[in-house]
């Protein structure tokens, strides 16, 4: 079986750590290049950040480009010269043009952490938590003009529990993604893959996550407290104020039998802190006030609550 020359364009850590496992499929694939977004300013020295698959490259001594923009003619002929057989896209924040989709022979793959035609567009994984899906997945699909629109190759399915978050599900998905993409490559070249069009009338959009929507509302439910935790967790966390002080609450569990104060009332059950939402207590097993260490609920207590 040939092997492909591959040209991957990549941004965050997912992509790290699917880059990390193809890296050591030398024997079906050479990566002639890895495209990234420019390295940004951030951090309190406002020193330039490179992205994780831009630190993983310069790592592994990978060809690295960060283009301001895909669209100019210099960057088009660039990848026409490498002459890859496909490219490979996650999560890269950029539209790529018809030009560009059309240079290498078996197109553009992207790799989509939902089940499409579900969720498509931005945060599907933290989409799937809002709703309380019990599962989730990942799609290998061929890229199209329209978001998220092209045909499904492969796809692969997985359960949610209860202790899953946004956090869990990324670092599953990397270590899935990986062989799925070496999968699909193999079934596309011995022609195994038939790509299935998807049903457009079943898609579902979703929506940038911003840092606000994580501010806990005392008039929501457990429910949708809790799931809200799962989404949000790492990015940008469920977090309220105790008093002056902000919190991001690192773990909790739901008691909906208890509610016996005004909405939105800190109290302690049984040395662990919690708060009155609209159908029970959220109990607060892991906390993390801002300017301190995380620590346990009774820590809380005993630091916070009891002074």
């Amino acid at each position: 079986m040939k092997k492909l020359r591959v040209l991957f364009f990549w941004t965050p850590q997912l992509s790290a750590d699917i880059l990390s496992y193809l890296l050591t499929q030398e024997e079906h694939l050479e990566i002639v290049w890895v495209v990234s977004n420019p390295d940004k300013i951030g951090g309190r020295g406002h020193e330039l950040i490179a992205s994780p698959v831009t630190q993983l490259a310069r790592e592994k001594n990978l060809p690295l480009f960060q283009p301001e923009k895909i669209k100019n003619e210099d960057f088009l002929n660039t990848v026409k010269e490498l002459a890859p057989d496909i490219c490979i896209v996650v999560a890269y924040g950029k539209i790529l043009p018809q030009i560009l989709l059309d240079i290498p022979p078996m197109g553009f793959l992207n790799v989509h952490t939902s089940l499409l035609p579900k969720y498509r567009w931005a945060a599907p994984i933290q989409h799937a938590l809002l709703n309380g899906e019990a599962t989730t997945g990942l799609t290998i699909m061929q890229m199209s003009l329209g978001m998220d629109e092209g045909d499904i190759l492969l796809q692969e399915t997985w359960h949610i529990s209860p202790s899953d978050t946004t956090g869990t599900l990324f670092a599953l998905t990397g270590k899935q993604a990986g062989p799925l993409l070496i999968e699909t490559l193999h079934g596309l070249q011995d022609g195994a893959i038939i790509p299935i069009p998807q049903n457009h009338d079943e898609a579902t959009y979703t929506k940038m996550i911003e840092k606000k929507d994580g501010e806990l509302q005392s008039s929501w439910t457990l429910k949708e407290a809790y799931h809200r935790w799962q989404a949000y967790t790492p990015w940008p966390g469920l977090f309220t104020h105790f008093e002056n002080t902000r919190v991001t609450l690192l773990e909790v569990e739901m008691f909906p039998q208890w509610k016996m104060l005004a909405e939105g009332t800190w109290t302690i059950i049984d040395e662990t802190p919690g708060i009155i939402l609209r159908d029970g207590f959220l109990k607060i097993k892991k906390i993390h006030p801002a300017g301190k260490k995380p620590m346990t609920g009774a820590e809380f207590v005993r630091g916070f609550m009891k002074n």
